[in-house]
């Protein structure tokens, strides 16, 4: 028997059900298949679905018949006096918790490991199934578990009382050798520290994706693999190991089994929260190279200079920032009185992108065909260009009429709205003559928008020199290590 909460609440998704098959929106997943395929549950609701089939002239493929069990199996492991919906929900939190004190008992922080807890969610549905209708698993590991990993297993069964008080009834040591196997693989996932393989997809900007690549570069201890367009992946990923994929357009979650994640251009502090669930390594504090040197020169005779810097950079590798060889253009060198500009007000978008291209053109940077390409881009993509904050980055590829990397700064008193109803009053456009000389002025750009209120600074400011003096001491500081 059933409670009638419960009831109404597996109505209801059937008849949500029937009207999300009507419109042809199947399920893309479906929970735990192995397990629910051997329920009773399953069996009869396979042999009966054709009632509703037949009544609604539709088809319920495995996915749905899955799903539907899920829900009558939560239905009665619960007396009727309890609250289906929310003991289903209770168990998810309880897990969170279990994972807490797991953490806890092992001195190892797993509380971000998504993978854990996605799979312990999965797992402890059935297992709660299984102990409440006295099921024994049939191969059990526990022995072996048992020698193999005691401490493991004798902090998951601590961590399971919390479950046990829930369910009124003891864990069996099989159920918790097959848990403590998450928390195996989870702390081996969490102690892992070679570089993990990056896949950044194309949305429609190269740029933009350049821009990513450079943000995560500069945080997290990883291997950039390439960037490429949505429409190769499929190629890309049969052919290479491939830990996440980060992009700006793909909505789905997974991709052969391989974990995406949807972030925003200029990486926001949800989005690097998001990507921080998937345990990638970050670098501790970055040394500049410059300090090194001076530290050695003022303790010694330095006999080959240039050979010091070649091992000190095999040693160090990425730990080392090297502010000695100018490898590319700083925000400094770009942004000054001749590319920065106040304007009160432009009547549309087009013209703002108009007014920003012409001010790269008359500084030598670009031809006006540039100018028109970043405007077809938008007519053709949509705003992808533009962030939080009211800024627009626009930009094209090179194809001939980049002369010189620069960039316009165009600062409005008006907004202007965008494609998408984004209203703008900052626009930042670039051109770069080899598509990685302006990456390092594009990233200390964003570091000044995300840690000194750059964008609040410029909507307010009328002075182009309060501007240009902003971002001098920026670099100042940077030169110091001390921004």
């Amino acid at each position: 028997m059933i409670s009638d909460e419960a009831y109404t609440t597996i109505f209801n998704y059937i008849m949500i059900t029937i009207l999300r098959i009507k419109k042809e929106r199947p399920l893309l997943i479906s929970p735990n298949e192995n397990f629910f395929y051997e329920t009773e549950e399953y069996k009869v609701i396979k042999r009966s679905i054709a009632l509703i089939e037949s009544n609604y002239d539709l088809v319920m493929d495995t996915r749905e018949l899955l799903k539907l069990t899920d829900y009558f199996l939560g239905s009665h492991l619960y007396n009727a006096s309890s609250s289906f919906l929310s003991n289903w929900i209770e168990i998810e939190v309880l897990t969170k918790r279990i994972i807490h004190n797991f953490s806890d008992l092992f001195s190892c922080d797993l509380t971000k490991d998504k993978f854990l807890l996605d799979g312990l969610i999965n797992h402890i549905k059935p297992t709660v199934y299984r102990v409440k209708n006295f099921t024994e698993l049939e191969n059990t590991i526990e022995d072996e578990f048992k020698n193999l990993y005691p401490h493991i297993f004798a902090d998951t069964k601590n961590a399971l009382k919390l479950l046990e008080e829930f369910m009124g009834l003891s864990i069996p040591d099989s159920e918790t050798a097959f848990i403590g196997m998450h928390f195996k693989a989870a702390i081996d996932r969490n102690k892992i520290r070679e570089t993990k393989n990056i896949l950044v997809v194309c949305g429609m900007g190269y740029g933009t994706s350049k821009l990513i690549s450079q943000q995560i570069r500069s945080l997290y201890e990883v291997n950039i693999l390439d960037i490429i367009p949505q429409n190769q992946l499929q190629n890309y990923v049969d052919n290479s190991s491939i830990d996440l994929i980060l992009t700006t357009s793909m909505n789905e979650e997974y991709f052969n089994g391989i974990p995406i994640v949807k972030v925003k251009p200029i990486l926001t502090v949800e989005d690097f929260n998001l990507i921080d669930t998937y345990s990638l390594p970050k670098y501790n504090n970055r040394i500049p190279l410059s300090l090194l040197i001076n530290a050695v020169e003022n303790n010694t005779d330095i006999i080959d200079r240039e050979e010091l810097v070649k091992q000190l950079k095999e040693v160090c590798g990425k730990q080392l920032v090297d502010d000695i060889h100018k490898n590319s253009l700083k925000i400094s060198d770009l942004l000054n009185n001749k590319s920065i500009h106040l304007e009160k007000k432009v009547n549309n978008w087009e013209e703002a992108i108009r007014l920003s291209g012409k001010f790269l053109e008359d500084n030598g940077n670009t031809t006006n065909n540039y100018t028109k390409k970043m405007i077809e881009s938008i007519k053709k993509n949509g705003s992808y260009m533009v962030t939080e904050d009211s800024l627009a980055l626009p930009h094209a590829k090179n194809e001939g009429d980049v002369f010189y990397t620069g960039m316009s700064l165009l600062i409005l008193e008006e907004e202007v709205e965008f494609p998408q109803g984004f209203k703008v009053k900052v626009i930042l456009s670039f051109c770069s003559l080899d598509s990685k000389e302006h990456l390092d002025a594009l990233t200390e750009f964003i570091e000044l928008v995300k840690k000194y209120n750059f964008l609040e600074f410029l909507k307010k400011e009328k002075s182009k020199k309060k501007i240009i003096d902003k971002i001098n001491k920026y670099n100042f500081l940077t030169k110091l290590g001390k921004n």
